[in-house]
């Protein structure tokens, strides 16, 4: 269920990462390590999403988390 959520924050963080890396190889030499650097300075996200679900039996109604 939450396989979409992971995918869009997964996009999110590698055009965030492009980016950086981008910048960072117009001022060091490139190196492999400017995946990492960049990394560190990339703020986290968090992403939430909201599940209407239901037990099969026990409850009378929906409930939203």
């Amino acid at each position: 269920m939450a396989t979409t959520t992971q995918n869009r924050a997964k996009f999110e963080f590698e055009q965030k990462l492009s980016t950086v890396v981008s910048f960072l190889e117009t001022v060091f030499k490139a190196d492999e390590k400017l995946p990492e650097v960049a990394s560190d300075l990339i703020n986290n996200s968090t992403w939430y999403k909201s599940l209407d679900y239901q037990t099969r039996e026990s409850w009378s109604h929906d409930r939203l988390l």
